[in-house]
């Protein structure tokens, strides 16, 4: 899955001027693509984020273009309380060494700037303290 590849594997979407000097990093375009990508996901039917919200919860590294993701699809969806509920509720099933909270992190980014009171009520009453303690 493209949000999953790691940054430095983005080399080949730098833009590298005539002299060879680099314009703008491929990780970057990664992470911009990866955002896009969020917000489309967003407006397709919710079963395709069911298809494969195991796989971006449970993905073994950190990954800024998940966060990306995650900034895209809060940003695009309709009902981020709904999503914010999807999302956290697969994560309390996975052990707590298998879970990956970058997309999580990147819906609470967007919504803490764009919907704070959302962000607090969501804080304050779906996060179980396992869950906050890893936000760290």
């Amino acid at each position: 899955m493209y949000v999953l590849s790691e940054p430095w594997r983005f080399y080949d979407l730098e833009e590298i001027d005539d002299n060879g000097k680099i314009i703008e990093h491929g990780y970057k375009k990664g992470q911009e693509y990866s955002f896009k990508l969020g917000i489309q996901l967003a407006n397709r039917p919710p079963k395709e984020l069911e298809d494969i919200l195991f796989k971006l919860i449970s993905y073994p590294e950190i990954s800024s273009n998940l966060f990306a993701f995650g900034k895209g699809y809060a940003e695009g969806i309709k009902n981020n309380s709904k999503a914010l509920t999807r999302v956290v509720g697969a994560l309390e099933n996975l052990p707590e060494k298998e879970r990956n909270l970058d997309f999580l992190r990147g819906q609470i980014y967007y919504l803490s700037k764009n919907n704070i009171e959302l962000t607090n009520h969501f804080l304050d009453c779906i996060f179980s303290p396992a869950l906050i303690t890893q936000l760290h």
